[in-house]
């Protein structure tokens, strides 16, 4: 199984897309072997990407239909075999001794002494479908630490929970968002508030990735979509004051608030000594965490000439 030597006429097997592919050898040509995989596709592959090289060499004088016959056959071996290798049972046996082992070995103690290229492509298949005991390295399997393996399987049950999670609230939110649904959905208040929050603060928001793969799943590829999706359950009003909720200013103010804003604002002003420039657009330059905005800038166009107005609050 050594990868030195390799030669037109052998079964490789290398990794794409995250599945183990059996191919035939056609041509070796030094830095590329040109490839027939089960699936009738001819490949180019760097020697370096072959995961296992057969020891035994088929005829390459043989019709592309036997060729691929007997790789179609070969697979079918192997992944039978595959089905006979007790991983746990194996990790168990083997991972207290805080080394790497090669596949000719591992499918010793898991097939018996005498093993063919079937049993090392069975083990190799097996172990790199299952990955929670044992990980792939230089050709070789390095056991998972007991704390390894309990880590795996929490972050697995996390991943499970998590897509359990989003399945029942993008079924939930597609239900809730379709033509005719109920006056007020039955949504959970958590997936409100991951919506609410990928509104408000984007790509800052704190679940930002639970989010917008929520929303990718009813079809919003768009996180500004959010705000859309809120008015459409009736959670905010076509002219909710976003920047009020994002920056947690208050909405509602007391009776007496309300009362002494209204006398400010109807109060007569005295414009002795200044020009009233009120007409002119006059947008603020102070930053969304100014808590005074005080410093403002206009711009009037007169012919060709532009007059850029400085506003400094009084």
């Amino acid at each position: 199984m050594s990868l030195q030597g390799i030669k037109e006429g052998r079964i490789i097997e290398y990794i794409d897309q995250g599945k183990v592919v059996c191919a035939f050898c056609l041509q070796d040509k030094g830095t590329r072997l040109h490839l027939l995989t089960s699936l009738n596709r001819q490949v180019n592959l760097p020697p370096k990407r072959a995961l296992l090289i057969s020891s035994d060499i088929k005829d390459l004088s043989s019709p592309r239909e036997e060729i691929l016959q007997k790789l179609k056959q070969a697979e079918t071996r192997r992944n039978r075999l595959k089905e006979e290798v007790r991983v746990k049972d194996l990790w168990e046996l083997i991972q207290d001794e805080k080394e790497s082992f090669d596949y000719p070995y591992l499918a010793q103690l898991c097939f018996g002494e005498v093993v063919t290229d079937d049993h090392i492509s069975a083990l190799v298949r097996a172990l790199f479908d299952d990955k929670l005991y044992f990980k792939m390295k230089d050709g070789r399997f390095i056991p998972h630490s007991v704390e390894k393996v309990e880590e795996i399987i929490r972050l697995r049950q996390e991943e499970a929970e998590r897509e359990e999670a989003l399945g029942r609230a993008s079924r939930c939110l597609r239900e809730a968002l379709m033509e005719g649904a109920v006056e007020n959905p039955q949504i959970e208040p958590e997936i409100i508030h991951v919506i609410v929050d990928l509104a408000l603060y984007g790509k800052d928001a704190p679940e930002y990735g639970y989010g917008k793969e929520l929303l990718s799943r009813i079809g919003y590829s768009d996180i500004s979509k959010a705000r859309e999706i809120l008015i459409k359950l009736r959670v905010w009003e076509e002219d909710e004051p976003v920047d009020l909720l994002r920056f947690h200013i208050r909405k509602s103010f007391t009776d007496d608030l309300l009362h002494e804003s209204g006398r400010l604002n109807t109060a007569p002003m005295d414009f002795r000594g200044y020009e009233d420039l009120r007409e002119l657009a006059v947008f603020t330059i102070d930053g969304p965490q100014t808590r005074d905005f005080d410093d403002a800038l206009s711009v009037e166009m007169d012919k060709d000439h532009i007059r850029i107005g400085i506003h400094i609050s009084d």
